[in-house]
């Protein structure tokens, strides 16, 4: 169930492959991980190892996950704290992936704007309202830069920071 390695035998392995290929590596590894993740996720400490291994594979390969979008394995992990409710955990994590997304796909790429929203609805379940409120914000901002004030993404955003913001005041 799990391949352990010294971190010596880790670096060496590393120093000695070429720089082209830790970015094929770390896909074909994220591709694994997304495809051997459940979908109910019935089993916790199967997904717990999951979403260890991906931090583990995102902290060894740096950007090699973000050619050009996020790996869906980086949404799939915060969506499995999410769904086990783990709020404190799926909270850090959303603000991580947001700041690396915006940082390096910029603020109106799709997957930026993904992980925004799961941030906001994050803030949410961990009843961070105020928080959930500006980030609900932030997302409809760039969505409304990038889709046009009528696009109906919007106008579903502004729907959600109504119902949050009434959250807020009850």
């Amino acid at each position: 169930h799990a391949v352990r390695m010294s971190h010596v035998v880790q670096a060496a392995v590393r120093a000695a492959m070429p720089e082209r290929m830790v970015g094929r590596v770390a896909r074909v590894a994220a591709d694994a991980l997304l495809e051997a993740w459940p979908a109910d996720e019935p089993n916790a400490w199967l997904t717990a190892s999951l979403r260890a291994c991906v931090i583990s594979l995102q902290r060894t390969t740096g950007k090699a996950l973000w050619a050009g979008r996020c790996h869906p394995v980086l949404m799939r992990a915060g969506a499995s704290l999410d769904q086990v409710r783990l709020n404190t955990a799926a909270v850090s994590y959303w603000q991580d992936l947001t700041a690396v997304s915006d940082r390096l796909l910029g603020a109106a790429h799709e997957d930026t704007l993904a992980a925004g929203h799961r941030l906001a609805e994050a803030y949410l379940a961990a009843g961070r309202v105020g928080e959930a409120v500006s980030a609900f914000q932030w997302v409809l901002s760039s969505q409304a830069r990038a889709l046009g004030p009528e696009h109906p993404s919007i106008i579903a955003g502004q729907i959600k920071i109504g119902r949050a913001s009434c959250r807020e005041r009850v």
